[in-house]
């Protein structure tokens, strides 16, 4: 367990700015015209791009150094999608 907390604590994880700066502006105009929950759903769209699709492989090398790893990235992956997806589909009230 000492590793793996190590091996999370030593990886670089990067973010490109014009995708940050993206995100700011997608948000700012929700959250402008009163959209929170777009604005909400934005961020966990972000959010979801730049954990389980750009850092896959830097996740996926440091998960394998234990059993479960692997497992977790995936029920985590398949949580935050499912949550997106109740996101889109919860009616405004």
């Amino acid at each position: 367990m000492e590793e793996f907390i190590s091996n999370f604590l030593d990886t670089p994880f990067t973010i490109p700015m014009n995708q940050l700066l993206y995100l700011v502006t997608v948000i700012s105009v929700f959250l402008i015209l009163g959209k929170h929950k777009l604005g909400l759903i934005g961020a966990y769209g972000f959010t979801f791009y730049w954990i389980f699709i750009m850092q896959r492989a830097e996740f996926t090398k440091m998960f394998s150094v234990t059993n479960w790893g692997v497992y977790f990235y995936g029920f985590c992956s398949i949580f935050m999608l499912v949550i997106g997806v109740v996101g889109f589909l919860r009616k405004d009230e």
